[in-house]
């Protein structure tokens, strides 16, 4: 067995369902892991402002990906290889 604590691992979070809207937070059920192992089911609150900025975060890493991943990659005779 390794020398690191179970606690020092890393958590994943998996949407284990909807998010609702109440009142001005977006609540949202996630299922919590620790090295693939199972935690629990909890619900996770996000404030609409916050859900804003994350938004546009991800909007923004979600183009990048479109527009630079391994399938748009740039062919040297292209039209399209100058932008």
């Amino acid at each position: 067995m390794s020398g690191h604590r179970y606690e020092d691992a890393p958590r994943r979070f998996k949407l284990s369902g909807d998010a609702r809207l109440l009142d001005d937070e977006f609540v949202i059920p996630v299922e919590v892991s620790r090295n693939g192992v199972y935690v629990s089911t909890e619900l996770g609150v996000l404030s609409v402002d916050d859900a804003s900025v994350l938004n546009a975060q991800l909007t923004r890493l979600l183009d990048e990906r479109a527009c630079l991943g391994p399938r748009r990659k740039k062919e040297p005779h292209s039209p399209w290889s100058r932008f």
